[in-house]
């Protein structure tokens, strides 16, 4: 488990305009695209840029609160 992960939170799958808004909050967010994960806000983490392809391809999630 990383140092961000947390044991009651989960992946929750978002449309890309939630995405961008929840990247804007500093939520956790991830992109798959291509068999490949992307992650916006992680603690300790370099900055990434959202790529057209990634708003026109990718299928975003935010990792929030289990139920």
């Amino acid at each position: 488990m990383k140092s961000w992960e947390h044991c009651a939170m989960v992946w929750c799958m978002i449309d890309v305009s939630l995405a961008i808004k929840d990247i804007k909050d500093k939520d956790i967010v991830k992109c798959v695209l291509n068999n490949k994960e992307y992650f916006f806000n992680i603690p300790d983490d370099y900055s990434l840029d959202i790529t057209p392809d990634m708003i026109n391809n990718g299928k975003w999630y935010v990792y929030t609160w289990a139920l």
